[in-house]
C-alpha cells in the first residue's frame, strides 16, 4: 500500500517537472512570424480531438486583417486557453474565439460556456493557483500565458460571463505587431 502511494506521488511530481520544463522552453517558436489568426487556427487544430471527445464545439470568428506578434509563443497561449476551456466544460459546451483590431490594440477573446471562474478571480494568473482536482493541473498555465503576453507589451484579463462560463481577453498594442498577413481562412 505504501509503495502504491509513493508511486502515485512520484508520477504527480514527474508531471509537474515536465510541465515546468515545457513552459520554460517555450517549445512552440515556429509561429514567430505567423499571423495571430494562423496561431489560433493551429491551436484549435491541435486541440480538436480533445474538444470532440469532451463534446465541446469551437467557433472561430477571425478578423481578416489581424497582425502578427513576432517573437512570441502565442500558439502556446492559445493552446492553453483552449485546453482550459475544454476542461471547464465536462458536460460539453461551446468555446468561441474572436479576433479583432480595436483602436490601437489587437484583441483576442476566448469565451466558454463552462463552469465559470472561482471567487478568487484575481488569483487565476498566480503561479500554482488552480481550481482543478489534485493531479489534474499544476496552476502554471495561466501564469505562463500572462508572462508571454506581457513580454510582448500586452495584457490578459479574465472575467465571468453573465450567461455563465468564463471570458479571457488578450490585448496587444499594434506598435508591438507586424502588419497584417494575408488571411488564412478568410475570416469567419
Amino acid at each position: 500500500d505504501y509503495l502504491v502511494q509513493a508511486r502515485g506521488g512520484l508520477v504527480h511530481m514527474s508531471q509537474i517537472a515536465h510541465e515546468l520544463v515545457e513552459f520554460s522552453r517555450s517549445a512552440h517558436t515556429t509561429f514567430d512570424d505567423t499571423g495571430t489568426n494562423a496561431a489560433v487556427e493551429e491551436a484549435v487544430k491541435v486541440m480538436s480531438d480533445r474538444a470532440v471527445a469532451a463534446g465541446v464545439s469551437i467557433v472561430c470568428r477571425l478578423a481578416d486583417s489581424m497582425p502578427a506578434v513576432p517573437g512570441t509563443s502565442l500558439f502556446q497561449v492559445f493552446c492553453n486557453l483552449v485546453k482550459n476551456a475544454i476542461d471547464a466544460m465536462p458536460e460539453g459546451g461551446t468555446l468561441t474565439i474572436l479576433t479583432e483590431v480595436i483602436g490601437s490594440q489587437a484583441v483576442i477573446h476566448f469565451e466558454d460556456t463552462g463552469v465559470g471562474l472561482p471567487e478568487e478571480i484575481g488569483r487565476v494568473f498566480e503561479p500554482f493557483f488552480t481550481t482543478k482536482q489534485p493531479g489534474k493541473g499544476t496552476g502554471l498555465g495561466l501564469a505562463v500565458c500572462k508572462d508571454i503576453i506581457e513580454k510582448c507589451g500586452g495584457r490578459i484579463t479574465a472575467a465571468r460571463r453573465l450567461q455563465g462560463g468564463a471570458s479571457f481577453t488578450i490585448q496587444i498594442p499594434l506598435e508591438y505587431c507586424t502588419p497584417a498577413a494575408q488571411p488564412v481562412c478568410g475570416g469567419n
